[in-house]
């Protein structure tokens, strides 16, 4: 019998691709979105990839409230927490970090109440980049981001407290797996969308991740910095964002 796993964050860019290839592997889905009115975009992007047939269920569930987490998780084996908030910087911190940190939480506890059997949040390398103290280089996932820092973003600050919820859940929080940090390159999109361009200071300065546990635990064979530059390129140019 096919496993099914939840997705949240459906209509995002990253949890498509997460969705495409759950059902490509011969996943159920339960997927998230705010509201039911972006369930045919769904459709149409996954569509894209590949036929979800009757494997791809959507649910109306919000980081903000607590409706619909529990439908959603219904029944569900795994869970991938994709979801976060990322809007332009002209809001408050509380905009980003109060839904980062009670939307995880909502996430996670409806997930531990399936019974679901492991829980994986997506991270960012914003919850590594600004440290109170000298981390080593690279960096890996042992590194914490100082959220009290002034050049931490809202976004920032929001990555890393949500990772904090691991103390509150105590026991439980066997299931939710340590912490893994993904490098994307999202530079380029600082220059054409205006919800990411509070990260163009960043554009030019190096940092550096290192990508040994995906390599370990994955398999991955990280591209070079110039394959990935081009390949954000091009599938910005794919979604019609430029």
């Amino acid at each position: 019998m096919a496993e099914t796993v939840l997705v949240t964050g459906g209509s995002g860019y990253i949890a498509g691709y997460c969705i495409a290839e759950l059902l490509r592997r011969g996943h159920r889905v339960n997927a998230t979105v705010r509201s039911l009115t972006r369930e045919p975009e769904v459709r149409v992007a996954v569509g894209r990839l590949i036929d979800p047939a009757d494997r791809l269920q959507l649910f109306a569930a919000d980081l903000s409230a607590d409706a619909g987490w529990r439908e959603a998780a219904a029944g569900v084996d795994y869970v991938l927490h994709v979801a976060s908030p990322f809007t332009a910087q002209t809001g408050s911190e509380a905009d980003f970090v109060v839904p980062a940190r009670d939307g995880a939480l909502r996430v996670v506890r409806a997930g531990l109440e399936a019974g679901a059997r492991r829980i994986v949040m997506t991270s960012s390398t914003q919850a590594t980049t600004y440290p109170k103290e000298p981390n080593p280089r690279p960096r890996d996932e042992s590194c914490f981001t100082d959220p009290t820092r002034p050049d931490v973003s809202y976004y920032g600050r929001s990555k890393v407290i949500a990772e904090t919820l691991r103390r509150e859940l105590g026991p439980q929080a066997r299931k939710v797996p340590t912490r893994e940090i993904p490098g994307f390159v999202v530079q380029a999109m600082a220059l054409v969308d205006a919800e990411v361009r509070s990260i163009a200071k960043d554009v030019g300065k190096r940092r550096e991740n290192t990508s040994a546990k995906a390599r370990e635990r994955l398999g991955w064979s990280p591209r070079t910095p110039e394959e990935s530059v081009v390949d954000c390129a091009r599938s910005l140019i794919a979604e019609g964002v430029v």
